[in-house]
């Protein structure tokens, strides 16, 4: 539901941290969703937008995958390295 609400939000609008953090019933986020769908524009922004805490880069879903490992071709690498 956060990648359906994300993706369709303008630069200017303004979500909660909160809301960005959520998890589903497998525990995957907005991050693991935007990876999973090569939304790169996505994917910076988030990750922009989570550089404090990392929380969304750090979140695990139920199979103890990190966002990154679904990104299998390797296209977004560059952009997890802090």
């Amino acid at each position: 539901m956060t990648f359906q609400i994300l993706s369709k939000a303008k630069p200017d609008d303004l979500l909660r941290y909160e809301s960005l953090v959520a998890v589903d019933i497998t525990h995957k986020n907005v991050l693991h969703y935007a990876v999973i769908n090569k939304c790169k524009e996505l994917i910076v922004r988030l990750i922009e937008l989570d550089a404090d805490h990392s929380q969304l880069r750090k979140q695990k879903d139920t199979k103890g995958k990190l966002p990154q490992a679904y990104d299998d071709a390797q296209l977004f690498t560059s952009l997890f390295v802090t």
